[in-house]
């Protein structure tokens, strides 16, 4: 049975996003930022799985300590599946908000990162976040998996 997620996504993401013809287009990010995608207009999704996930990470972090640490500081997470639409435009989303998201088209990696600010805030308190890939072109939403803050 289907549900419909109510999620907010840039529009503008769409038409940027999937004009991009070659990989280093599409190794781009699709967003300024998470704060410009969660102020734009509402969109539905419908759940489904439309990803085979092979692995993903990370799955936990201690509180008051940022995970996974990349060289700019921002935290990132990544998915790794088995096949990926190369025309698709995928989104990662930690709860209700979707994150700075690369999916280049030569590699089965989807990559979201976090700033270090953004990060911070989100282990700072003990508690599961629900992380999600929405694909942008058909409206569909599904569920990675649960990121725990201990």
């Amino acid at each position: 049975m289907n549900k419909k997620w109510r999620l907010t996504a840039v529009v503008l993401a769409l038409g940027l996003a999937s004009s991009c013809s070659d990989d280093s287009a599409r190794d781009q990010p699709i967003a300024e930022s998470p704060k410009t995608l969660k102020s734009s207009s509402e969109l539905l999704y419908t759940d489904g799985i439309f990803l085979e996930v092979t692995a993903w990470g990370p799955r936990a972090a201690q509180q008051g300590q940022r995970f996974n640490v990349q060289g700019d500081g921002s935290s990132a997470f990544w998915i790794e599946v088995k096949e990926k639409d190369p025309e698709a435009v995928y989104v990662l989303w930690l709860d209700d908000v979707p994150i700075e998201t690369k999916s280049p088209i030569s590699s089965n990696l989807i990559t979201g990162s976090l700033s270090a600010e953004k990060a911070g805030q989100i282990v700072a308190n003990p508690g599961i976040q629900t992380v999600s890939v929405v694909e942008m072109n058909q409206k569909l939403h599904q569920r990675v998996g649960d990121f725990l803050i201990e």
